[in-house]
């Protein structure tokens, strides 16, 4: 129960949702891969985030964050060649969704962790 306790500590929320953004967006690389591990081992071992909330937080910045790095530089190419610019605005909603999802899982966790310390929201 202690190594559960130690990750509802003030730093999980930053360092858990920076790694799971650093890996799920450069995840091409060998090292970002081991940085989304480790982000997601944080965000799934901490008392910190409900498990809908740990969902959440593995799939949508793999989804919005891993393919649009690939696909940015070809929707920008295809547009540049008189493509369709729809696909620039779809291509950073993604992003913009994966984004948001982290800033605001970072933010629960901090909420939590504050509320975890001050003893009002138990941690099992």
């Amino acid at each position: 129960m202690k190594t559960r306790l130690e990750l509802a500590g003030p730093w999980v929320p930053s360092v858990a949702t920076a790694l799971i953004m650093l890996g799920a967006l450069f995840w091409v690389l060998v090292l970002p891969v081991g940085l989304l591990v480790l982000g997601l081992m944080a965000l799934w071992f901490s008392p910190l985030w409900t498990t809908t909330e740990k969902i959440l937080g593995t799939v949508v910045p793999i989804l919005g964050l891993g393919p649009a790095l690939v696909s940015w530089g070809f929707v920008f190419a295809a547009t540049e060649d008189g493509g369709t610019p729809w696909l620039v605005y779809v291509v950073t909603g993604a992003v913009g969704m994966a984004l948001a999802s982290l800033f605001w899982l970072a933010v629960v966790g901090a909420r939590r962790h504050k509320a975890f310390e001050l003893g009002a929201w138990p941690a099992s």
